[in-house]
């Protein structure tokens, strides 16, 4: 089954296309509203569904799609729109007070073909109640109300044409997916059984701001030594990397709770380059290897996803997946930010009281012996410090950088998104998912992710899970679709976090990632006082 989707600029566009792909077994195609601007736009499809928004009738150029929809001979789906489109231009409104997302009701349905196989009372995400003329377009009739009493549905008599002011794709709604199949069986019983076949296409999105892979294939090998001892953090950092331009670490976990089980300690050697950004002004790539700075096209992240695709790293099975890669700051609000790509390391796991001392090299006669005398040296270094106290760790996740004349301090870091060297996302977020603001932020994650990973992947393992604080802490999790990238997902998860304004963390070689929301402190060498980005950890 061949289905278009409207996508009018709604937050949760993504959602409903998976569901609709779930359901019909095809991907749906995902058109935004500004680019249906031709007549025959919708010829070859079975049916329609069009997302939440969609204009007015007062604004022809954003609602003269909705109305080719609706005088089309396909099946049109609406839902949570501003207004439907009637006959003789009798177009019924609905009362725009009522938040939009988020208002969770118990819906009852009056038999409706749209409901068939539901119960007569079931919960429903609804949006605004519609606020129908008087008298009711003799075209049209109620379908369902919500627990107020207000029109949340309405079908045509004549026309398979369904309006819901319902979200079948939101995470509490019941049924959403019986209402898609309905609208499918609507779909084969008005064509006779006739369907058509989806067309080879592309996936429903392509990844938010990736770059095509660049060329000139980097392969590193990451020589590795073991020590088996507890060490002093703070101790390592200074004695391996006080003299280092740029150094960072950086604590983190696998688990997103707790305390940190690794802790990431980093400078640069002769592989290490660093990209800045600053607002206003392209971003500048230092090379450490003496080679002049260079300016890139596009962000940052453009540049470091061009980057990640084209380094491959050669590592020995490790219990973490950082095995050198960019790790760095963020200031969403300000746009200021600065990576490191590391080659020099120091990995600490405190679980196990084990020591891992890491130097990449290139495919070079030379580098790889440098690589491991650097090793060598890190490690007797590291036995000539004294151990880590017992109570040495204070439980919080920590992080300090120098990068590019900033000293970056920060604590108490949560983490915001994971993806492992296998492609698979998770995204957590402190919301409280009974209220409306919490269930839409779920909501958010769930679309975003969807814009990046494979149909049948996104999920909300547990709604409901709490942190060590007792705080709701869902985890949104997926799988990046063939062509999407960590930066993809990162970018997508970060896009939902309107007062999330800092953040640090690491890109690894191998696929992975790992970012955390974090309090930054921002101390700027030949300024005169401290600068503090103003924003909360989450």
């Amino acid at each position: 089954m061949r289905t278009l989707l409207i996508d009018s600029y709604d937050s949760y566009v993504y959602n409903l296309a998976h569901l609709i792909a779930d359901v019909s077994g095809a991907e749906p195609v995902v058109v935004q509203l500004k680019d249906l601007d031709s007549p025959d736009a919708i010829a070859g499809f079975d049916n329609v569904v069009v997302s939440g928004g969609s204009g007015r009738s007062d604004r022809s150029a954003d609602f003269a799609a909705l109305v080719r929809a609706a005088g089309s001979a396909v099946p049109v789906l609406g839902l949570g729109l501003r207004e439907i489109p009637g006959s003789r231009g009798r177009h019924s409104r609905f009362e725009g007070s009522v938040s939009g997302h988020g208002r969770l009701s118990r819906v009852s349905h009056y038999g409706a073909e749209m409901f068939s196989g539901v119960p007569d009372e079931f919960t429903a995400v609804c949006g605004p109640s519609f606020q129908l003329p008087d008298p009711l377009p003799e075209e049209l009739r109620v379908a369902a109300r919500d627990g107020d009493g207000g029109v949340v549905a309405v079908v045509h008599r004549d026309l398979p044409q369904w309006w819901a002011q319902l979200h079948p794709e939101s995470i509490l709604t019941e049924h959403g997916a019986r209402l898609i199949e309905n609208f499918n069986a609507l779909t084969r019983r008005v064509a006779g059984g006739v369907r058509s076949v989806p067309a080879p296409r592309a996936p429903l999105t392509a990844p938010i701001g990736s770059a095509q892979e660049a060329p000139g294939r980097l392969v590193h090998q990451c020589h590795v030594r073991i020590v088996d001892r507890r060490v002093d953090r703070a101790a390592v950092f200074e004695e391996l990397f006080a003299d280092a331009g740029h150094r960072c670490w950086l604590d983190f976990d696998n688990s997103g709770a707790g305390e940190p089980r690794f802790s990431v300690l980093a400078g640069g050697g002769p592989l290490s380059e660093l990209i800045s950004g600053r607002p206003g002004e392209p971003p500048v790539v230092a090379f450490a290897d003496g080679r002049a700075d260079e300016r890139v096209e596009g962000s940052v992240f453009d540049h470091i996803g061009r980057e990640l695709s084209r380094r491959a790293v050669l590592a020995p099975e490790l219990p973490f997946e950082f095995a050198g890669g960019y790790l760095g700051w963020h200031a969403a609000d300000t746009g200021e930010t600065d990576w490191l790509f590391a080659d020099r390391m120091v990995v600490v796991d405190h679980l196990s009281s084990t020591t891992y001392v890491m130097c990449l090299s290139a495919d070079s006669p030379v580098e790889p012996e440098a690589a491991r005398q650097w090793c060598d040296a890190a490690v007797a270094a590291i036995r000539r410090l004294p151990g880590e106290p017992v109570d040495g760790r204070s439980g919080s996740h920590l992080a300090n950088l120098r990068l590019d004349g900033a000293e970056i301090a920060c604590s108490a870091l949560e983490r915001v998104v994971r993806v492992d060297a296998d492609g698979w996302v998770e995204a957590r977020t402190a919301v409280a998912p009974a209220d409306g603001e919490g269930l839409l932020t779920v909501d958010l994650l769930r679309n975003e992710l969807g814009r990046v990973c494979s149909v049948g992947t996104v999920s909300v393992p547990d709604l409901m899970d709490a942190d060590d604080r007792a705080e709701v802490v869902p985890t949104v999790r997926g799988r990046l679709r063939a062509g999407a990238g960590a930066i993809d997902a990162v970018r997508a998860v970060l896009s939902t976090a309107g007062d999330q304004r800092g953040f640090v963390g690491w890109f690894s070689s191998t696929g992975a990632a790992h970012l955390k929301s974090a309090d930054l402190v921002v101390e700027r060498s030949g300024h005169d006082g401290t600068t503090v980005l103003d924003t909360a950890a989450k």
